[in-house]
């Protein structure tokens, strides 16, 4: 059963209705109502069940599949997509763009979150999983000469630790900021010298061999460390100056 959508007529901008058809069939995707890979009734069909034009309808379904709700397939209509973090992603983008104290707050949350990820994962890994870690390390290890190389490895680090960790919402959120977070990283790495950057990768090792260990408590220990590490630099580089 639909929510009521209030009409024009009541002095409701069109805008407004247009958001309330959203809002009431994005209910219906997070209610299993419409699940992943459902057709999405005709425009004509929603136009009659809402009481709205179908003008409407179609505004309504392009919002949907700029949030990565829908995707639009010829000769199918709208359908329902599979849950992923495209509207996370967007909402980062739109929050953190290029503003280091927003940065700065994104990265003291995935401080918290990550150090728990690692602790789950490290009670929680297959042996598949250490093998992939381990993989993704030595990849880690072979470019450190290539700042920009190293950044995309690095990220796909963290997501594999929020993946193993079982927690999806981590998950999800860490996939989530990577268009925020690589240039911002990739700008810290690329001052990085020679030296430091061996120092980098180590605590990276270290937050392997914890979870390889399957130790949450020295895993959870060298993700902190490597989080506080991360922001010393990224301050001190971007020069942020403290209250």
């Amino acid at each position: 059963m639909h929510r009521m959508i209030t009409s024009m007529r009541d002095g409701v901008s069109r805008q407004s209705v247009v958001s309330q058809v959203a809002e009431a069939l994005m209910d219906q995707i997070h209610d299993g109502v419409l699940t992943p890979g459902a057709r999405l009734p005709s425009e004509h069909a929603l136009s009659e069940s809402f009481g709205v034009s179908r003008p409407m309808v179609r505004e309504a379904i392009r919002d949907l599949s700029a949030k990565g709700y829908v995707r639009v397939v010829n000769g199918r209509g709208a359908v329902v997509r599979e849950m992923n973090d495209e509207p996370l992603r967007i909402f980062f983008r739109r929050v953190l763009g290029p503003d280091y104290l927003a940065w700065r707050d994104l990265m003291a949350v995935r401080r918290v979150l990550e150090g728990h990820a690692a602790a789950e994962a490290a009670g929680a890994a297959s042996d598949s999983d250490i093998e992939v870690l381990k993989s993704i390390i030595e990849r880690m290890g072979a470019r450190t000469q290539t700042p920009d190389l190293y950044a995309i490895v690095d990220f796909e680090f963290h997501v594999e630790i929020a993946r193993i960790s079982g927690n999806l919402l981590i998950h999800y959120l860490i996939k989530s900021v990577r268009d925020s977070v690589r240039s911002i990283m990739e700008r810290a790495l690329m001052l990085t010298d020679k030296q430091k950057f061996e120092e980098i990768h180590q605590l990276h090792v270290d937050i392997f061999d914890g979870i390889a260990r399957r130790d949450p408590e020295r895993a959870r220990a060298a993700m902190d460390r490597h989080f506080a590490d991360v922001q010393a630099r990224v301050q001190k580089q971007l020069g942020e100056v403290q209250p």
